[in-house]
């Protein structure tokens, strides 16, 4: 294994060694936040490395998933935060019209580095990753008993697909393209399994943003009422057995996510769905 603070100390360097020439006070605020060994979204390219030689492309493909991923965190910003105040609003729409540049930059160097195969995987996983947003901003008519059924909870998994793609790229470029199929099985279960547990224990917070959570999505349209409140959430989960059924059914998408990070050998993932495991069982039910 590489030291894996010392590679997230010069990948913060490469970052803003390559997008200096974009650089401006908007990107300020991610310094110490984003660049740590705890987020699995930065360190997701390390987990690529089998071969202490490959350490040069894993370090070009962890400088371009940085900056590829950072243009859909803004993005996300003004998807999610529009009940902000106008002048708050405002930066980040500054920010997100900005990162359409670093964007365009990484999809250039990952094309360069990989060939033009790459782009078929970066149409897919964009598409699917924007039809799992369509789907979550428009989703209703579906029973609160079809909520954790595969074709629904598939798109919470999609939700990470732009990761995937440095993976895409180092699979084409190391003759490896089988493999891309199990990477994206494998972001896409332990999504899923995250996206669960996140609903569950951030209910106090999910309430109060414009944009519901899953499943407080559900469990409204489930009581037919404009306005609920966290204590009535709690009574659908316990009194309907759904609350048992969500943890069951996360923890099911997490040994999937399990067993296709032992066949890749991510090691740095595998780290990342113990702790998950860890705390699905420190939940009471």
């Amino acid at each position: 294994m590489v030291n894996i603070e010392q590679e997230i100390k010069l990948l913060e360097i490469n970052f803003y060694n390559q997008i200096r020439q974009y650089f401006s006070p908007h990107l300020e605020h991610i310094k110490g936040k984003t660049f740590r060994s705890g987020n699995w979204i930065v360190t997701f390219p390390y987990n690529f490395i089998q071969e202490e030689d490959e350490l040069h492309l894993i370090r070009e493909l962890a400088v371009i998933n940085a900056i590829y991923v950072y243009f859909f965190f803004r993005e996300d910003n003004v998807l999610d935060e529009y009940h902000l105040s106008s002048d708050e609003y405002k930066s980040y729409l500054i920010q997100m019209c900005e990162a359409h540049s670093f964007r365009n930059l990484a999809i250039g160097q990952l094309i360069n580095l990989c060939g033009e195969e790459i782009f078929n995987y970066i149409f897919d996983y964009e598409k699917r990753y924007y039809d799992s947003l369509i789907f979550e901003k428009l989703v209703h008519n579906i029973s609160i008993d079809d909520m954790l059924k595969k074709e629904n909870l598939i798109y919470l998994g999609n939700k990470v697909m732009p990761l995937c793609i440095t993976y895409a790229g180092y699979c084409l470029r190391k003759n490896l393209e089988p493999k891309i199929k199990i990477g994206e099985e494998l972001l896409v279960n332990y999504h899923i399994s995250h996206q669960l547990y996140d609903d569950i224990v951030d209910l106090d917070y999910d309430i109060k943003k414009p944009d519901l959570s899953y499943i407080i999505k559900f469990i409204k349209e489930y009581l037919k009422k404009d306005d609920i409140t966290v204590y009535e959430i709690n009574n659908v989960l316990q009194d309907t057995g759904l609350y048992i059924k969500i943890i069951k059914t996360a923890q099911h998408y997490l040994k999937v996510s399990k067993k296709y990070a032992n066949e890749l050998n991510f090691l740095y993932f595998k780290l990342k769905i113990n702790d998950l495991e860890k705390k699905f069982k420190n939940l009471k039910y």
